[in-house]
């Protein structure tokens, strides 16, 4: 596979998206050029799928699987789109969905649609209602056929609904991600400021939340940025080049430093309310390189990634270690460089893999985005991150909305194609009446897989 840094609905649209989240800025990527959905329709290509036939569902307490029958294109058919009582609540690529975190003894109505490339949509399916039974758990065995049975999910990887940046304290919220520059904790060299981190574990302890832990170390401190060999990287400007000696020995003492900090006593890394541990990258915090750096070779650069990430494992060996997973520009393809240093990651530590785009459309199967996390979705946990806030997604319109996206269509994208069981939502989503429900359905599904 070639990245083109990185559409995360396909890779022949012309798109830029702002990747937020896990980085203190945005990182602006403009990627590849080619027909648009007009651009097919203006080519002649008018002509719907044909209607999804057969579709059928099964349920327990708390999910209705879905499957139908594969629709039929003059071109092909790109996807279906699964309405419930009336509302768009997932894009899929096959022919089965599973809707999770639902009430038990309620009744379901479902309608599916199919559309191509071109944006052409078919009539929707005859429709199929399931009621969930009355009595039940996660996880109870059902009458359902092959290609409509739940997916297989880790009970060691990540999982919970956490807050960003603020603590939330309602019942459904599980944990608070913690996100702090390497330039607030150690603006002199050698001399660290982790009150940030020690003071919000406090307080998601009186809450009994837990914690995750993003350190962003793209924000290099004045002081190593005199000192290390840097380069101009986007909109995080002069950062250190990966694979810096100077830098990485400084960030591995920041690592060892933050893993035996105290707080109530007990060593960071021993504290059973963090749960994850972001194993940030040394100068560009995640897999994700689309400015080549002078030096730069794909072998120095997937070694770099790794004595990053094996600072985070040894320093803290009981925890979730997650990795940010995007792409490398690098023209490097079978298997690309991003591919290589996933599956170098794999085989040399238990790590997870993270992206900070998601909505109930990003990201999709058969993307680049979606392609590189899909392929090891059964060997480790995949962790997701809110793209932006659905309440105002206007304003984050980098982002790929689906019509009617909800938080709901987005955990359903990450939970059915990805296997994840772990979410960060913004606090403005998670205090919004409107979306309450749906955050309490997902909690109790999730519940069964949280450590």
């Amino acid at each position: 596979m070639k990245y083109s840094l990185l559409n995360p609905r396909s890779k022949n649209q012309l798109s830029t998206i702002i990747l937020q989240g896990s980085v203190a800025r945005s990182l602006t990527l403009t990627i590849g050029i080619g027909l648009s959905g007009a651009a097919y329709a203006a080519s002649g290509d008018t002509t719907a799928p044909t209607v999804p036939q057969g579709l059928a569902a099964a349920s327990t307490a708390s999910r209705i699987n879905l499957s139908w029958q594969a629709a039929t294109d003059d071109e092909s058919v790109k996807g279906y789109r699964v309405y419930q009582n009336g509302a768009l609540i997932a894009d899929v690529k096959g022919t089965s969905f599973t809707d999770t975190g639902l009430g038990a003894a309620k009744t379901y109505s479902y309608t599916v649609s199919a559309y191509d490339a071109a944006g052409n949509t078919s009539a929707s399916s005859s429709p199929v209602s399931a009621t969930t039974s009355a009595i039940g758990s996660f996880g109870e065995s059902a009458s359902v056929s092959a290609t409509a049975a739940a997916p297989t999910l880790s009970r060691s990887a990540p999982a919970g609904i956490y807050s960003i940046d603020t603590l939330v304290d309602k019942p459904f919220v599980d944990g608070v991600l913690i996100r702090v520059g390497w330039d607030q904790i150690e603006k002199s060299q050698g001399s660290y400021d982790f009150s940030k981190i020690v003071n919000t574990i406090q307080q998601a302890e009186a809450v009994g939340q837990s914690v995750s832990i993003a350190t962003l170390v793209m924000n290099a401190p004045t002081w190593l940025l005199s000192k290390c060999k840097t380069f101009s990287s986007g909109n995080y400007g002069k950062v250190c080049v990966p694979w810096d000696s100077t830098m990485l020995s400084a960030l591995q003492k920041l690592v060892n430093a933050m893993s035996t900090t105290k707080v109530n006593g007990t060593a960071l890394k021993d504290d059973p309310t963090v749960k994850q541990i972001d194993a940030s990258i040394g100068g560009i915090q995640s897999v994700r390189l689309t400015n080549m750096p002078s030096g730069y070779n794909a072998t120095t650069f997937a070694n770099a990634v790794y004595q990053s990430v094996g600072y985070w494992a040894s320093a803290f060996p009981n925890k979730h270690l997650y990795v940010g997973l995007f792409g490398v520009s690098d023209g490097k393809s079978n298997p690309s460089t991003a591919e290589t240093i996933r599956d170098g990651l794999l085989s040399k530590y238990k790590v997870n893999f993270f992206q900070e785009v998601l909505t109930g459309d990003s990201p999709s199967l058969g993307g680049d985005l979606g392609d590189v996390l899909a392929a090891v979705k059964s060997k480790t946990g995949i962790m997701f991150q809110a793209c932006g806030e659905w309440k105002n997604q206007r304003k984050w319109s980098q982002c790929d909305w689906l019509k009617n996206d909800s938080p709901s269509a987005g955990m359903s994208n990450g939970f059915n194609n990805y296997n994840a069981t772990y979410f960060e939502i913004y606090q403005t989503d998670l205090v919004n009446s409107a979306y309450s429900s749906q955050f309490q359905q997902w909690h109790k599904t999730l519940q069964p897989y949280l450590p």
